[in-house]
């Protein structure tokens, strides 16, 4: 099955907004190898799209990086020179899902707090007792949190719940169903439940949510996948 995000990027706490573009770039196609083994490829006419995708997987491979914004255009350095993209080839590659992982709380609820404005519906997997789902409530009006522990559940509904705050038991790797039910028009998603998953469980989390909710921006905390993703990002040929 083909994925349906567009672009990956990791961030550690010198590459949030706007530097997080640059990591972006950095990171691209990550993700797309790690949810999506090798397999034989059909044959698709080429596209603009397609064409700008593969130049910015060569920017990543040459460790290009976003140098600063001009009216139009995006400077980006790669290596010691600086070179132009027009604007609208980046927006190309962040229409659709967006993926940002980060490896600590403090970079997921920074997210939180700046990625989610009011207008958005939010959806926090892994809301433990309540204090992110917080976060995004104040910030966009509308946010449900999840979580696997129905006793954490029900201390998270008791000390935050309110009308534009709710959680629900929920195990997001059984019950793809509801989990559909429950996203459904929620165009931000904040995942965290590496804490009680291995690796494996992250990325099949992000899977579903990709397929069942289908948001604009994925925000997943996981030391392990931010890790992987530099060392594989860093150590490419």
């Amino acid at each position: 099955m083909r994925s349906c995000f567009t672009l990956f990027g990791w961030a550690d706490s010198k590459s949030l907004f706007p530097g997080v573009l640059a990591a972006a770039l950095r990171g691209i196609a990550r993700l797309k190898i790690l949810l999506d083994p090798p397999r034989p490829q059909a044959h698709q006419p080429a596209t603009k799209q397609v064409a700008v995708k593969a130049a910015a997987r060569k920017k990543m491979r040459m460790r290009g990086v976003v140098a600063a914004f001009g009216p139009g255009r995006v400077m980006v350095r790669i290596k010691d020179e600086i070179v132009q993209c027009w604007r609208s080839e980046v927006e190309k590659l962040l229409q659709g899902m967006t993926v940002l992982v980060v490896p600590e709380t403090h970079h997921y609820h920074y997210l939180a707090y700046s990625q989610v404005v009011e207008g958005d519906k939010a959806l926090e997997i892994g809301s433990d007792f309540g204090r992110c789902s917080v976060i995004l409530a104040r910030a966009c009006g509308d946010a449900v949190g999840v979580d696997v522990m129905p006793e954490r559940v029900a201390q998270a509904q008791a000390t935050f719940g309110s009308p534009n705050l709710k959680f629900i038991t929920l195990d997001c790797l059984k019950e793809t169903e509801k989990l559909a039910d429950i996203g459904r028009g929620r165009n931000k998603v904040f995942i965290d439940i590496n804490g009680n998953r291995d690796l494996d469980a992250v990325l099949r989390c992000i899977r579903h949510v990709q397929e069942r909710v289908r948001p604009q921006l994925i925000v997943v905390k996981s030391l392990r996948l931010t890790e992987k993703m530099a060392r594989e990002t860093f150590t490419e040929a």
